[in-house]
């Protein structure tokens, strides 16, 4: 009789814990749910108010879009809108008052048109096994690395589609970023002052002897620094030496795209280069069902698919 009391006693405790382990998981996947629900609502919102703003808005403008900001810098008038805890927009101005750039959390000016990029050498690891030809697909821009979306679908089994309803015909501009490049591409090592001058005007700003500046449209700087008088680095705003690796233009898509028939659930932008859509890996992972990390040690993107 008591064996029996016993054996029912651990049969009750047993299904307790089972209930409590299941309720915990529901509770978690719960919790996981409203999380992805809530960064998409917040994404979504980020797009779609910075879509209504415009280089060149007044402050009042500004605010019948976005309202009043959350918190604002002191000194400099740096005013921060967050969405939810997940998405984080910082407005910049000009000493005229006029909007020039709107910041995510990323640090990607979400106002702008093009970006600066680099193709850089690293390696690509997908489930163990190496992808020689990806090294000169992977992309830098702002410090994330993007990927062409169409050889990851090739790779991960994904859908990839266009609207071809919203794609826009817009007349090409000539941004700062493409000035930048234009002038870069006159310049090289061991350059004087002087002959630089000749290649590419006079320098916005002038720190010394060792180093100048020069401004282009849409705020973009290039810092030239000489050392004993020579050209030795032409530096970007985010620090890409334009004398040392190749700049990139990479361009926002005018379009939208949809990877397994969803948009992609990321506020940095999707971009062109030489044709192909490049989309932030890192931002995606959990959209696309992968693991990604990035291997310092060998400089090698990894991607582990569920």
């Amino acid at each position: 009789m008591r064996n029996k009391y016993i054996i029912l006693i651990l049969t009750i405790l047993t299904f307790l814990t089972v209930v409590s382990f299941t309720q915990e998981k529901i509770l978690a996947m719960e919790e996981k749910l409203d999380i992805a629900i809530c960064k998409k609502t917040d994404i979504n919102t980020l797009k779609e108010k910075v879509g209504k703003l415009n280089i060149g808005m007044n402050k009042d403008e500004v605010e019948l879009v976005l309202g009043e900001p959350g918190m604002v810098t002191t000194g400099r008038y740096l005013p921060e809108y967050t969405f939810s805890g997940f998405e984080i927009l910082t407005l910049e101005y000009t000493s005229e008052g006029k909007l020039y750039a709107a910041y995510n959390k990323d640090r990607f000016n979400l106002l702008s048109t093009d970006y600066s990029a680099k193709i850089d050498n690293l390696s690509l690891l997908i489930d163990g096994n190496t992808k020689p030809s990806a090294s000169d697909l992977i992309a830098i821009i702002n410090a994330k690395i993007y990927i062409p979306v169409e050889y990851l679908a090739e790779q991960l089994r994904i859908k990839v589609s266009l609207n071809a309803e919203v794609i826009q015909q817009v007349e090409p501009t000539i941004t700062g970023i493409a000035q930048m490049k234009e002038a870069s591409d006159k310049l090289s090592k061991g350059m004087t002052i002087e002959e630089v001058k000749q290649n590419i005007g006079e320098p916005s700003v002038e720190f010394g002897s060792n180093k100048i500046a020069y401004f282009f449209d849409d705020m973009e700087i290039l810092y030239l620094d000489f050392k004993d008088g020579k050209l030795y680095a032409a530096l970007t705003k985010d620090d890409l030496d334009l004398l040392s690796k190749e700049l990139i233009v990479a361009k926002v898509i005018i379009f939208s795209i949809f990877i397994n028939g969803e948009e992609p659930l990321t506020s940095n932008p999707i971009v062109t280069i030489n044709d192909n859509i490049y989309i932030p890996i890192e931002d995606l992972a959990e959209q696309l069902g992968i693991k990604v990390s990035f291997n310092e040690e060998k400089q090698q993107l990894e991607i582990t698919t569920k």
